[in-house]
């Protein structure tokens, strides 16, 4: 799809919807869900879309921050497609107590 050409950008977005449908989009990004400048992370494993991550931080600008240094695993699989939290159990654990997750 990339190399055809018809892209605005190499880029994607997702809304995951709760009360609204949410919406998948080529090209770019609906302005209405995103704003702000994306990064990139170079993939280290193509077959999962692994990336080298060394902290995690919750929050934004306006709100408060948790941030985590990831003292074991050290990356992370990009994935839209599940809700799965996979990892060392006390990282994992700690990330869930801050988002407020129950088992």
């Amino acid at each position: 799809l990339n190399s055809s050409g018809m892209l605005k950008e190499s880029v994607f977005g997702f809304f995951l919807g709760d009360e609204e449908d949410g919406q998948l989009v080529f090209g770019g990004v609906d302005p209405a869900y995103f704003s702000g400048e994306f990064s990139f992370s170079p993939v280290i494993s193509a077959a999962y879309w692994e990336i080298a991550m060394d902290e995690i931080k919750i929050g934004s600008a306006s709100t408060e921050s948790w941030v985590m240094k990831l003292a074991k695993s050290k990356s992370a699989i990009v994935d839209s497609g599940t809700s799965l939290l996979v990892g060392p159990e006390d990282e994992v654990q700690a990330i869930a107590a801050v988002l407020g997750a129950q088992k």
